[in-house]
């Protein structure tokens, strides 16, 4: 888990600003930054092939095989399974 309270305290910004600046300088926002992040690294780990998706879910920081598959679906558009067979 990464707290953004923690973030604004190592640039020394207040959560607010530093909010702010992480959105001008990377046009999302930290949490969104961060969920796309994740999909990408599980989008990674599903083309090498060989992990479960529980295994997954949880190398990508998701407490849970259906927490996982409802961000990549609300993320990408379609589930991890329709994304592994396309």
């Amino acid at each position: 888990d990464v707290a953004l309270d923690e973030l604004a305290a190592l640039v020394g910004l207040s959560e607010f600003h530093f909010c702010t600046a992480f959105r001008r300088t990377t046009g999302v926002p930290p949490h969104r930054w961060l969920t796309r992040r994740r999909m990408e690294h599980a989008k990674a780990l599903m083309d090498e092939g060989g992990h479960g998706l529980t295994e997954i879910a949880l190398a990508v920081g998701y407490g849970s095989q259906s927490a996982f598959g409802a961000a990549f679906r609300r993320t990408v558009g379609i589930t991890p399974s329709a994304w592994r067979r396309s």
